[in-house]
């Protein structure tokens, strides 16, 4: 469906995310995450990204494959 989900397991105060493509360029962003959160992909091509989270001082990076 070209959807990514994101889901935190307690309340989050200051949490982001970035999703990079495979020349480093970031092609969609956001500053205001919630609890859980849906993040379409659909206007990006097919490829390989990767999205970079973080909440607060820690940050967790994860490849991801549009088909």
């Amino acid at each position: 469906m070209g959807e990514v989900y994101i889901d935190f397991k307690n309340q989050i105060s200051k949490a982001s995310y970035k999703i990079f493509d495979k020349k480093g360029k970031v092609v969609k962003e956001s500053k205001k995450l919630i609890q859980r959160n849906t993040i379409s992909l659909k206007a990006l091509p097919t490829g390989i990204y990767t999205v970079r989270v973080k909440n607060k001082n820690k940050v967790m990076t994860k490849k991801l494959l549009r088909l």
